[in-house]
């Protein structure tokens, strides 16, 4: 199946990212893995609604990520969910499952295609992300 430019450019920035934020020998868990991509690169578990994208050498499980998750607590040092939260419904399902499953002093890694949307920022203080005082109209741009 070949891609767009524009999805390899997304994707290129986003893993420039991820691999900045990830160690070598952390297992992560690649939330809504989509084609497993993440997979290829980092050892680690892909979880989505579907595998049939999945085209990764890595490990794959169908899961809701929306629901609990069908792992054991306190495995993975990293959760990846890359352009997905702002697809779901229940969010905090995925938040809740990420910590269970995260090793203590683990990383939730949590890309969106715009930081600053009003839908990311609701989420943000509902889950008490975002502190700054400054923050109270983050998507308004200031001049």
């Amino acid at each position: 199946m070949k891609k767009s430019l524009l999805t390899n450019l997304h994707r290129d920035r986003n893993f420039k990212i991820i691999q900045k934020l990830v160690d070598k020998n952390d297992f992560i868990l690649d939330i809504g893995t989509s084609d497993g991509l993440l997979l290829n690169y980092f050892n680690g578990v892909g979880i989505d609604v579907t595998s049939e994208r999945f085209e990764s050498s890595g490990n794959m499980v169908v899961n809701d990520v929306e629901k609990s998750f069908s792992f054991k607590d306190e495995i993975f040092d990293v959760c990846v969910a890359s352009h997905i939260i702002e697809h779901l419904d229940n969010y905090e399902m995925l938040i809740k499952e990420c910590y269970r499953v995260l090793k203590k002093h683990g990383k939730i890694i949590i890309l969106t295609p715009e930081w600053y949307s009003d839908y990311v920022i609701k989420i943000c203080l509902k889950l008490r992300l975002l502190t700054d005082i400054d923050h109270k109209n983050i998507s308004q741009k200031k001049s």
